[in-house]
């Protein structure tokens, strides 16, 4: 006799359609809303213990039967760092300093509380050649970060020729895709062609109009960087290439001026003629004040995160595994610092208990690790005791270091509540786009 878990079906509905989402089966099936609403009546009593025995085995034998044809999907390996060949992700942040003082900036001014560094040509070469070496043969996406990355265009345009080479000569299989994040305000000429030949997808941050970005994204001397990021974006488009994307923060700053979400939006892609545009929250614990109130998730936004969510589900059910975690920052990804020092990316590293190595000697000693492992596998979906228990666990969006170091994971509170909601939501939107579409989406019966 089988026992139900909460993590086990996802059941959802409104005035049309009725869904229940098997996660770790390859299933999805339709029902009505009044039948999902029993359902999910039901299988509340059921985890909370408020059944008699008897109509425990009538809903166990149930929920058997209507899916016993589905089998279980195996759980999607994740190798770590010492038993894989491939990075997906190696974050180079070329320079812990930025030539702005944003006033919100969860990195101290872009030196995450450390003493400013910039990595030369030579060593980004070492460091990057040590942690290679023969460990591993491809890295699918480089990401210049910071601080500010365009600080450093030479060393930008040595890292890009080191894997150019390296596919030449056949120590990589392909050359990575390079991204890049920067404020925008120091792409000259001769940085927008360094972007430009080796095809880098740069994301701009810049905070809406002029009059609130100005207040937020200043320099070391309190001037404003609206025009000098416009002339940013003008370089490129000069050799007709554009930003990939403009990423607002938002704070309680655009709601005092007025300006929601949409209104910043609609104004940097009038400005700039970007159409994609990314608005995040300033975060509460990082804001310093900014943190804007209520809340300010808006249509476009829940769409934005609803096709995220429709996509993750269509990769699951089209692959046949079951995703046990939403990142593979510390398992496939890193970040590599100033100085030499390895994290799971650029969120862990105002923390050196996250420290995954250091450049030591001519090579970087991994002995610490191991430790850091065990905490990020502690909250992968099928190991942590709270997400095992959660409904949305294979669907959940939540990054790692924000669950690690800031928010926690709280089953019952507001930021598991919200992805709660949210993926709810998306898989309703999945299930009625493939019911539209007359694809293949068993059905239920009451």
């Amino acid at each position: 006799m089988i026992l139900l878990n909460r993590a086990d079906y996802l059941v959802t509905y409104d005035k049309e359609l009725g869904v229940i989402y098997a996660p770790k089966k390859k299933t999805v099936k339709t029902t009505t809303p009044a039948h999902a609403e029993a359902l999910e009546k039901c299988l509340d009593q059921y985890y909370s213990d408020e059944m008699s025995a008897e109509d425990k085995e009538a809903l166990e034998n149930y929920m058997r039967r209507s899916f016993e044809d589905d089998p279980d999907l195996p759980v999607m390996e994740y190798p770590d760092l010492m038993n894989t060949k491939r990075i997906r992700r190696f974050e180079i942040m070329v320079a812990n300093e930025c030539n702005l003082n944003c006033r919100y900036c969860y990195a101290n001014g872009g030196d995450y509380g450390e003493t400013s560094q910039r990595i030369t040509p030579t060593m980004a070469i070492t460091y990057i050649d040590a942690f290679l070496e023969e460990r591993y043969d491809e890295v699918d996406v480089v990401m210049f970060f910071g601080g500010e990355p365009t600080l450093c265009p030479d060393t930008i345009s040595a890292i890009c020729d080191f894997f150019s080479k390296g596919v030449e000569s056949g120590r990589f299989k392909k050359l990575p895709d390079y991204t890049m994040v920067s404020n925008g305000t120091l792409i000259d000429s001769r940085m927008a062609e360094i972007i430009v030949h080796n095809k880098i997808r740069v994301t701009i941050s810049v905070d809406g109009p002029q009059e609130v970005n100005d207040l937020l994204r200043m320099d070391k001397g309190g001037h404003g960087s609206f025009v000098r990021i416009e002339k940013g974006i003008q370089e490129l488009k000069k050799l007709n290439y554009s930003p990939c994307m403009l990423e607002a923060t938002f704070t309680s700053i655009h709601q005092n001026l007025g300006y929601d979400k949409q209104a910043v939006r609609n104004h940097l892609r009038n400005k700039f003629g970007i159409e994609n545009i990314m608005v995040v929250d300033c975060e509460g614990s990082e804001g310093q004040g900014f943190k804007p109130t209520g809340d300010t998730e808006d249509e476009e936004e829940i769409k934005r995160n609803i096709f995220s969510t429709q996509t993750h589900i269509h990769q699951v059910l089209s692959t046949y595994k079951f995703v046990d975690l939403n990142c593979d920052a510390g398992l496939a990804s890193i970040a590599l610092f100033p100085d030499g020092a390895v994290y799971p990316c650029h969120r862990f590293v105002i923390n050196k208990n996250y420290l995954i190595a250091r450049y030591v000697n001519g090579q970087f000693d991994f002995s610490n690790y191991n430790c850091v492992l065990e905490k990020i596998r502690h909250i992968q979906r099928l190991q942590n005791p709270e997400c095992q228990q959660c409904e949305i666990n294979s669907l959940c969006q939540r990054c790692p270091a924000s669950m690690l170091l800031t928010e926690g994971i709280d089953r019952g509170g507001k930021f598991c509540q919200e992805e709660i909601l949210r993926e709810h939501k998306a898989a309703l939107n999945y299930a009625k786009q493939q019911f539209l579409n007359q694809k293949a989406v068993a059905s239920v019966q009451e």
